[in-house]
C-alpha cells in the first residue's frame, strides 16, 4: 500500500522506459500515485527539458506543502 504521494514525471520521447511503463508503474503504486508526461523529452527529462521538470516538480511539492482541502 502507497503510504505516501508519488509524481512520476516521465519524457513523452523515452525510448529506454516507454510511456506505458510508467503507467503501469502508477497503477500498481495506488491513487496517491501521479503521473505527468513532459512533451519533447526523451529519458534524461531533468537535462532535456530543466525548465518544465522543475517547473512540474516545484507544482508537486507545493501540493505536499499547501494541499487543498477535499
Amino acid at each position: 500500500m502507497n503510504w505516501q504521494q508519488i509524481h512520476l514525471l516521465w519524457g513523452e520521447n523515452d525510448k529506454i522506459f516507454k510511456k506505458e511503463l510508467a503507467h503501469n508503474m502508477k497503477e500498481l503504486l495506488g491513487n496517491k500515485t501521479t503521473f505527468e508526461g513532459i512533451k519533447n523529452a526523451s529519458h534524461l527529462v531533468h537535462m532535456v527539458r530543466p525548465c518544465a521538470f522543475n517547473t512540474s516538480l516545484n507544482h508537486f511539492l507545493s501540493s505536499l506543502l499547501f494541499p487543498t482541502p477535499n
